[in-house]
Parts: C-alpha cells; structure tokens; sequence
C-alpha cells in the first residue's frame, strides 16, 4: 500500500492538494512518520477522512478509552485502504 501510495503521488495521478494530504497523511499513519499538514479543501468526506487520521496519529496523546483507540484505528485503516 505504501508503494502504491507513493506512485501516485510520484505520478501526480490526484487532481487537487486535498487529495495530496489524504494520501500523504495515509502514508504518515502506515509508516510513522508525521509531516504537518496543510490547507484542505472543505469536501466533509475529505475533511472526516483527514481528521480521522489525525485522530489515529495523535491517539497516543489524548486520553481514549480501549474501545474508542480501536474504534479510531479500524476507521483509520478503512480510510487508507478504501
């Protein structure tokens, strides 16, 4: 998934810097490392997808029960992978 996510950012295949994000913030959470983000077009579903990695990147930090963290990683692996 890393690798496809990398070409097609190589390959300039997304059409607009909302999709950008989304594919480099999907890499951030796959791989670890975190690169602050930038604007974003204000489509919901984009903007829920972002925050929702964000949420999964930064869940060390804030105080979330078992459920929820497990809850916040399914929704995040689903944004990745879907």
């Amino acid at each position: 998934m890393i690798d496809f996510l990398r070409g097609v950012i190589r390959d300039r295949a997304h059409l607009r810097k909302d999709y950008l994000e989304l594919l480099q913030l999907s890499i951030v959470y796959l791989v670890g490392w975190f690169r602050a983000p930038g604007a974003y077009h204000q489509a919901r579903w984009m903007a829920k997808a972002i925050y929702s990695l964000m949420i999964a990147l930064f869940s060390q930090q804030m105080q979330l029960t078992r459920l929820e963290k497990r809850r916040v990683q399914r929704l995040a692996h689903f944004v990745i992978l879907i």
